[in-house]
């Protein structure tokens, strides 16, 4: 009989566990634990904005946190620990990257030929460049013909201050504009 009651105590137990990790595991990804844990934070910020509001300009002095800066405090003391990710802000941050993807891509091919060239693209590789731009990488020179002018621009040094710039502003500035295709008598 006993080994019976601890068969069905153990298969109990067995349950029990496994229920209660399935459902943190769905919790985590349908994003309910993201959303309790940001309704947590904000009522913890509310309540640190309200109790740093009801010190003295002395106590805050101490504390090293200015009047103006209460909510600046409060909001980085319940900033989140861990990043939840469900599968909702996986979803969110790929409508947002397909939306500023298809901005960008329209901005784009708004522009003229003549536009694109100045800029060193080519119509044809518009959906890369767009591309690169939303994911914050960088663009490749696309057209042979920025690219040239790109090896043509003199070399500028990392350390440029208007100690060590020499000449004019004009004299300056013909580099520039003879990549744009623009004389400076204009």
């Amino acid at each position: 009989m006993d080994a019976i009651q601890t068969a069905r105590q153990m298969r109990a137990r067995f349950v029990a566990e496994t229920l209660t990790r399935g459902a943190a595991a769905f919790a985590r990804w349908s994003g309910l634990t993201a959303l309790v844990s940001a309704l947590s934070r904000a009522q913890q910020r509310r309540r640190t904005i309200a109790e740093l509001h009801g010190l003295s300009d002395a106590m805050l002095t101490d504390i090293g946190i200015e009047r103006a800066d209460i909510a600046a405090a409060a909001t980085a003391a319940t900033e989140p620990r861990s990043n939840h990710r469900s599968v909702w802000h996986v979803l969110a941050q790929r409508v947002q990257r397909s939306y500023r993807l298809r901005r960008t891509l329209r901005e784009l091919s708004a522009l003229s030929d003549k536009m694109l060239d100045d800029i060193g693209l080519e119509r044809a590789n518009l959906h890369e460049v767009a591309a690169a731009l939303v994911d914050g990488k960088k663009a490749a020179a696309a057209s042979a013909s920025h690219a040239s002018a790109l090896a043509a621009r003199p070399e500028v040094p990392d350390s440029v201050t208007p100690a060590n710039v020499t000449g004019t502003l004009p004299d300056l500035l013909v580099p520039a504009n003879a990549n744009l295709g623009r004389s400076t008598a204009a």
